[in-house]
């Protein structure tokens, strides 16, 4: 297990230190030092040898990655590993060259990038199963804290341990339907939102998920005070708001969500199916960030782009089979997760 801060060796402690100066630009970090930490963490209890590691995320090591535009040469990817340290350089809108950065980095090491993610890069690292993002808003968390964090994503998920909060508009009743849908600022597409929604909870109900239509003091109250360790939240939101269903719903802002705190961050997992609701390390904070920021959750699958309830239903039923994880049934999302280290990053 990580030892705590007030138990760890001023070495110790200066390896975690050197991470966070190191990718703010400010040093490197020494090989030797490496070498010693990916020696310490094989004894730790996520290492490749546990039963309780899972598949897609073996091995106990990290390498931590900082993108940065440099001009002309395109952008340069910084790679900090426990086992070695190199620079390369990845050129601009390029896949190619982000397939060789995977390649740099040792076999099955969890990837874990840092600052602002480019666009060209963003499916890339949806679809990578072993690459994570931390939030540099998020509290700051021992290495192996960050990796247990990064686990829970990967492990099949327990249908009595999960709810689903549908947000989706539901009014029937043609006048009731127009004033859901204008308040919720949304296409007025009346029959489309009502087949999504029945197959997104036909589809919930038929592998035994629990689906709750998303009333603001039960979402509310899930996520501040409830037990409940996989969360999946499907709702529109425009950056500033979730929008609540029904003629008379409600909605919920983001400085609602940041006055939600829990003492503790539970081993959570959230899913947010919300537009825009996986930006991270960006000017604006997200609905993702917040939750991690605030110690609703350990770590959140979302995405930085729109979202089609269309295909949700579809991504649902794969937990019939009782092996999917919420990173295998959701390729499309990409894995937000607490901040490594001892100090925070600054914000903005």
């Amino acid at each position: 297990m990580e030892k705590p801060e007030s138990e760890m060796s001023p070495r110790e402690r200066a390896f975690q230190e050197d991470i966070l100066k190191a990718l703010r630009g400010g040093g490197k970090l020494p090989a030797d030092k490496l070498s010693e930490e990916a020696r310490r963490l094989s004894r730790d209890p996520y290492s490749k040898n546990s039963s309780n590691s899972p598949q897609l995320i073996p091995s106990p090591s990290m390498s931590f990655v900082k993108l940065k535009e440099n001009g002309q040469e395109g952008w340069t990817a910084k790679i900090l590993t426990q086992s070695l340290q190199r620079e390369m350089t990845v050129p601009s809108l390029s896949l190619l060259g982000l397939d060789k950065l995977y390649d740099a980095v040792p076999k099955e090491d969890l990837i874990v990038f840092a600052g602002s993610i480019p666009e060209f890069a963003r499916e890339w690292i949806s679809n990578c199963k072993r690459c994570v993002i931390y939030s540099r808003r998020s509290r700051a968390v021992h290495l192996s804290d960050l990796r247990a964090a990064a686990l829970l994503a990967s492990r099949p998920i327990n249908p009595a341990d999960t709810i689903v909060f549908n947000a989706l508009p539901f009014e029937k009743e043609t006048d009731r339907s127009s004033n859901e849908l204008a308040r919720m600022e949304v296409a007025h597409d009346q029959a489309g939102w009502l087949k999504a929604n029945d197959q997104i909870t036909a589809s919930a109900k038929g592998v035994g998920l629990t689906v709750d239509r998303a009333e603001k003091s039960k979402l509310i109250h899930e996520l501040q005070d409830g037990n409940r360790n996989v969360i999946f939240i499907i709702a529109h939101s425009d950056s500033q708001f979730l929008y609540l269903p029904g003629q008379d719903g409600a909605r919920v802002s983001l400085e609602e969500l940041r006055s939600l705190r829990r003492q503790e961050a539970p081993d959570r997992i959230v899913v947010l199916m919300v537009c825009e609701g996986g930006n991270v390390n960006e000017r604006a904070v997200s609905v993702g960030e917040i939750l991690l920021q605030n110690n609703l959750a350990k770590t959140v699958l979302a995405t930085p782009s729109l979202v089609d309830a269309r295909g949700i239903a579809g991504m649902l039923r794969l937990f019939r089979d009782p092996s999917t994880s919420p990173r295998s049934a959701f390729p499309n999302l990409w894995q937000m997760v607490v901040e490594p280290g001892l100090k925070r990053f600054p914000a903005g």
